[in-house]
C-alpha cells in the first residue's frame, strides 16, 4: 500500500511539474473517449439554462462540460497553448492551469488531483464541471432527479464603504461608547460540563459558561468583567464578519482567563490573547485595566478565528507576518483606532532596523523584537490592503492556492518586489510629514488624538485611569501650544504649556471655577 501510494503521489507531483513548467509530459497519441455516456445531463447557472454545441457527458462519476463555454460563462479569461495542449485561465484572484490527459491540475500555484482528466469529444476539450466551479468560487450541487449540475455563483468581494475617520474633537472618553450591545438578562451562566482549556489547574476549578449568538463564553472568576467584554462581543463578531466578508458556522469558545492561568496554557508571558487553530478555540488574558484593550484584544483573535477557519486556509501555510497583520491591520478599525504600534515602526525605520519579511515569516515566538514584529506586520498588511484594496488581499485566506502566487496576481509583483516598495512607501510617508488621528492605549492612560509618524503631534486629548488630564496642543509627543490641563482637585490651568507644564499667558481656576492667577507663568510658576 505504501508503495503504490508513493508512485502515485510522484506521478502527480510530476504531472503537476509540468503544467507549471508548461512542458509536455508525453506524445499525444490519439483523442481520449468518454468511458460511458449515460442520459443527457443539464447544467444550469445561477438558475439558468446552459447550452453548448457538444452537450455534458459522465465520465465514471463525473460530469465533463466544453471547456470555453464553462469557463466564459463564469466569467474567466483563457489562454490556449495548443504545443503542449494546455489551459490556463484567469478570475480576478484566482489562476487555474489543466492539460488534456492529465489529472493534475494546478491551482493558484497549488496542485490539484482532479477525478477525472480533461479529454476531447468530437473536437471539443471537456473538463469536469464541478471542479472548474469550485475553483471560481462558485457551489456545485447535483439533482439527480432531474439530472441537473446546480452551479451558483458567489457574489463578488465587495468592498466596504470607508469608515468613518476619527474625529478627535468630538471622540468619545471611551470607544466602547460606540459599540451595540447585548443585553445582559439573556445571558444565564451555568456550570460548564468541560474545561475549555487544558491548563494543569482548569480540572480543579468550577469552570461557568453561557452563550451570545456567536460565541460560548467560559470563566471561573471575575464575573463582572466578563459580562462587560461580553456585552460588546457580538457587535465585534459581526464587525470582522462583515469587513471580511466571511462568516463562521459555530460559534466561538471563549475562555477568560485569570493571568496565572492563561500563561500556564499558552506559555507566553507577553501574549494577551490566542486563537488556537487546531482546536478552534479562544482564549484571552484577564490581566488589562482597561475594557478598550481587552475588547481590542478580542477583535484580534476573532480575525484570527474568521481567516483562519476558511476552508483554503487549512490546506495552506502563510507568512507568519500575513496571519498577524490582518489581525492587528483591523485593530485600526473604528471604533477603536488603534494606532499605537505605528511609533515602532518609524524609529525602526529611522534606526536602519526594520526587520526582513522573511524574518517576520517566522513564527512570533522566534522574532528578536516581538513588538517590533507585530507592528512591522500591521504596517505591511496595511501597505498592501491601501494599493491594492483589503477584500482583494483578505480573498486570500478564502481562496485556494499558494500565498505567494496569489499574492502575485493580484499585483503582479514578486514578494521581494513588494518588499522594497513597503519600506519606500513608509519614507514617503516620513518626508511627508503629514499628521493623522489615532488612538493609543497604555496600561492605565490613553491618548485620542492627531499623529505624526507615530508621535503625539496636533490637537489631542489625554487621560488617565479614564479620567481627562489635557487636551489641547501637542508636539512630537510632548505637550506643548495652547491647552487646558485638568487637576485631581477639580482645578484647572488654561493657556500656554511647554513640557507638560503652564509656560507663557494663562489661567489657572480653583475648583469652583474661581480664578485664582492670571498672567505670566514660567516653568509651573505664576510670575505676574
Amino acid at each position: 500500500m505504501r508503495s503504490r501510494f508513493i508512485k502515485w503521489a510522484a506521478g502527480t507531483l510530476l504531472a503537476a511539474s509540468l503544467l507549471l513548467t508548461g512542458g509536455s509530459p508525453y506524445a499525444w497519441a490519439e483523442e481520449a473517449k468518454p468511458a460511458s455516456a449515460e442520459a443527457a445531463v443539464t447544467i444550469t447557472i445561477d438558475g439558468k439554462l446552459q447550452t453548448y454545441s457538444q452537450p455534458a457527458v459522465i465520465v465514471g462519476q463525473t460530469t465533463m462540460v466544453p471547456m470555453r463555454a464553462i469557463f466564459q460563462a463564469l466569467g474567466a479569461k483563457i489562454e490556449w497553448d495548443n504545443d503542449t495542449r494546455t489551459v490556463t485561465a484567469v478570475k480576478a484572484y484566482t489562476k487555474i492551469k489543466l492539460a488534456i490527459g492529465l489529472s493534475a491540475a494546478v491551482v493558484s500555484g497549488e496542485p490539484v488531483v482532479l477525478e477525472e482528466a480533461p479529454l476531447l469529444v468530437n473536437d471539443n476539450t471537456m473538463v469536469p464541471v464541478r471542479f472548474i466551479g469550485e475553483a471560481l468560487g462558485a457551489t456545485v450541487t447535483w439533482d439527480n432527479a432531474t439530472r441537473t449540475v446546480k452551479i451558483a455563483t458567489a457574489p463578488p468581494i465587495s468592498r466596504p464603504k470607508p469608515q468613518k475617520p476619527l474625529d478627535v474633537r468630538a471622540a468619545a472618553a471611551s470607544p466602547t461608547a460606540e459599540l451595540p450591545v447585548e443585553p445582559q438578562p439573556s445571558w444565564k451562566p451555568v456550570k460548564a460540563v468541560k474545561p475549555p482549556v487544558d491548563a494543569p489547574e482548569a480540572g480543579a476549578k468550577e469552570w461557568r459558561t453561557f452563550a451570545t449568538s456567536h460565541y460560548q463564553v467560559y470563566y471561573t472568576e471575575q464575573e463582572e468583567t466578563v459580562f462587560a467584554i461580553a456585552k460588546h462581543l457580538d457587535a465585534i463578531y459581526l464587525h470582522a464578519s462583515e469587513t471580511l466578508d466571511h462568516a463562521l458556522s459555530y460559534k466561538i469558545p471563549l475562555a477568560l482567563l485569570n493571568k496565572e492561568d492563561y500563561e500556564k496554557a499558552v506559555k507566553l508571558s507577553w501574549s494577551e490573547g490566542e486563537w488556537n487553530v487546531k482546536d478552534r478555540k479562544m482564549m484571552i488574558k484577564l490581566d488589562e485595566p482597561s475594557l478598550d484593550r481587552l475588547l481590542i484584544t478580542a477583535l484580534h483573535e476573532t480575525v484570527h478565528a474568521i481567516t483562519l477557519s476558511a476552508d483554503a486556509s487549512k490546506s495552506k501555510t502563510y507568512p507568519f507576518w500575513f496571519m498577524e497583520g490582518a489581525a492587528t491591520y483591523h485593530e485600526l478599525d473604528a471604533p477603536f483606532y488603534a494606532a499605537m504600534r505605528d511609533l515602532k515602526v518609524y524609529e525602526a525605520l529611522a534606526a536602519n532596523k526594520l526587520m526582513t519579511w522573511d524574518e517576520l515569516a517566522e513564527s512570533s515566538d522566534k522574532w528578536e523584537n516581538v513588538e517590533l514584529g507585530y507592528a512591522l506586520s500591521q504596517s505591511i498588511y496595511a501597505f498592501l490592503a491601501e494599493r491594492y484594496g483589503e477584500p482583494a488581499i483578505a480573498s486570500i485566506f478564502f481562496t485556494r492556492g499558494l500565498f505567494n502566487d496569489q499574492l502575485q496576481l493580484i499585483s503582479n509583483q514578486t514578494v521581494k518586489e513588494l518588499e522594497r516598495q513597503w519600506i519606500a512607501d513608509l519614507k514617503r510617508k516620513t518626508a511627508a510629514n503629514k499628521s493623522y488621528p489615532g488612538i493609543y492605549y497604555g496600561k492605565d492612560w490613553k491618548y485620542v488624538g492627531e499623529l505624526l509618524q507615530g508621535r503625539f503631534h496636533g490637537f489631542g486629548r489625554y487621560y488617565e485611569n479614564g479620567k481627562l488630564v489635557y487636551e489641547g496642543d501637542f508636539k512630537d509627543g510632548e505637550v506643548e501650544g495652547q491647552g487646558t490641563l485638568y487637576y485631581e482637585s477639580g482645578a484647572r490651568y488654561v493657556g500656554s504649556l511647554r513640557g507638560g507644564k503652564p509656560d507663557g499667558q494663562g489661567t489657572a481656576y480653583d475648583e469652583h471655577g474661581n480664578v485664582r492667577f492670571s498672567g505670566e507663568f514660567r516653568d509651573n510658576t505664576y510670575i505676574q
